[in-house]
């Protein structure tokens, strides 16, 4: 048995059984498995250290692209002056950052109504019904 050595310490181990059948000398196995396991104790720590700069730099690519969708929206956002613009702008915003296939925003009038104020579907079927909502739900009574 023969340790695998890693920058940081013992990645794992490495075992070998053999029978006598003339091979080398017992030093000459160990010496060659000795170096087999460093060599392989380099390559594994290598290896994460690769996986381990790949996931970093994918989370640095997604970190800047959720900035830059942010930035945009921020600016596209300084410009709107009505409630209507900035409720489209939202939901323009949110179906490019989800990838999604529709996004509505309803803006709650008065206490209890809810209005369609900004809609992107990809067919609107029966979303006319919807643009009026009760905010507050009232069960049946039974009697």
């Amino acid at each position: 048995m023969c340790p695998l050595a890693g920058r940081d310490g013992v990645l794992s181990t490495v075992t070998f059984s053999t029978a006598d059948s003339g091979r080398p000398s017992a030093a000459a196995a160990i010496a060659m498995l000795a170096e087999l396991a460093r060599r392989t104790g380099i390559a594994l720590d290598n290896a994460r250290l690769f996986a381990a700069e790949q996931q970093a730099r994918q989370r640095a690519e997604q970190a800047r692209d959720r900035t830059r969708r942010l930035q945009t929206l921020t600016a596209r956002l300084s410009g709107a002056l009505e409630e209507s613009t900035v409720a489209s702008i939202l939901v323009d915003a949110g179906r490019d950052a989800l990838d999604a296939a529709a996004g509505l925003a309803w803006l709650l009038r008065g206490d209890d109504t809810l209005e369609l104020v900004a809609a992107e579907t990809g067919s609107p079927g029966r979303l006319g019904d919807f643009t009026r909502i009760a905010a507050r739900y009232d069960p049946p009574r039974h009697s």
